[in-house]
């Protein structure tokens, strides 16, 4: 009996060994996959840090190849917005509008679109408010346009006749003849100033009645025929050319018709008018007058057009 029991027990001891071999041998296995397995996911999370790594890398190497792009951009937007900011600063002077208020105020043109029709004679006496000036008319109801110069001692002032009003010292007028002018010179001392008027006085030849107790005195020479009198402190001077068949008695007595009801200027000391009827243009009719070491100058394509200009002189 005890025999059979150590042969049982035997029998159990070696089937528990059998037992548990397979299983230390299915849980070392097992240890060693799981070990391979913690191996592999080792070198996995290895390989995927060295990947991380790697893709970080390739990150911070793209970010640096995309932050100069994206630093170009931004400046790029900087100088866009730049443009932008700069321009709203000058929204401001878009406001102000100092370009468009000077294109608005045009002072040639504008002068012309909103006064309609220049006024050339007023704007010469408002820039020369200091002198006598003359009233002067276009004639055949032309307008009137004016050319103005300022020399040393000198002023100088031409007048056309033409069909439209421009402003005065209009670049156009250069292309255009003028009918009359005027001028006053300063001469710095009387003396001077008398040998500029060029005073003629000739009493001999031929006397002519003028009519109002005036009389003329004629003479030719050089196929001329002259005519001179004197009215005050004037001394007047008509010249004919004998070949034109020009009559100066005719002109003279239109001349002292006129004068009869018209007054001329009272010189200081000596006054001349003369008109050639052998010459044309702006300086056939010429009144000149002394006033102290200051001379004036009237000049006129027509004679009574000359007078009617003296006589208007302020």
């Amino acid at each position: 009996m005890k025999k059979g029991f150590g042969i049982m027990l035997i029998l159990s001891l070696g089937m528990l060994v059998a037992c548990r071999g397979p299983e230390e041998t299915e849980t070392s296995s097992t240890s060693k996959s799981s070990a391979t397995s913690s191996t592999t996911s080792i070198s996995s999370s290895e390989s995927s840090e060295s990947n991380s790594s790697e893709s970080e890398r390739s990150e911070d190497s793209s970010r640096s190849e995309v932050e100069p792009s994206t630093s170009s951009s931004s400046s790029g937007k900087t100088r866009a917005s730049e443009p932008s900011t700069s321009t709203k600063p000058s929204e401001p002077t878009e406001s102000s509008e100092p370009s468009q208020s000077s294109e608005s105020t045009q002072p040639t043109e504008a002068s012309e679109s909103v006064e309609g029709s220049p006024d050339a004679q007023a704007e010469l006496k408002a820039m020369h408010s200091e002198l006598h000036l003359p009233t002067v008319t276009a004639p055949n109801g032309k307008a009137l346009n004016i050319a103005s110069a300022v020399e040393v001692n000198r002023v100088n002032v031409l007048y056309y006749a033409m069909d439209e009003a421009l402003i005065m010292n209009h670049r156009q007028l250069n292309n255009e003849t003028p009918f009359a002018s005027y001028s006053v010179s300063d001469y710095g001392s009387n003396a001077e100033a008398q040998a500029a008027v060029n005073y003629i006085v000739d009493d001999s030849g031929q006397a002519v009645d003028l009519g109002y107790g005036i009389t003329g005195h004629q003479q030719g020479a050089a196929g001329s025929t002259y005519l001179n009198w004197q009215e005050g402190n004037w001394s007047l001077t008509v010249r004919g050319l004998n070949s034109e068949g020009q009559d100066p008695v005719a002109t003279a007595k239109k001349m002292v018709n006129y004068l009869e009801e018209a007054f001329l200027p009272v010189p200081k000391t000596l006054g001349q008018i003369t008109v050639d009827l052998g010459s044309s243009g702006y300086q056939r009719a010429q009144v000149v007058w002394q006033v102290d070491e200051i001379v004036y100058r009237v000049t006129h394509q027509d004679p009574l057009g000359a007078l009617q200009v003296a006589v208007s002189w302020e």
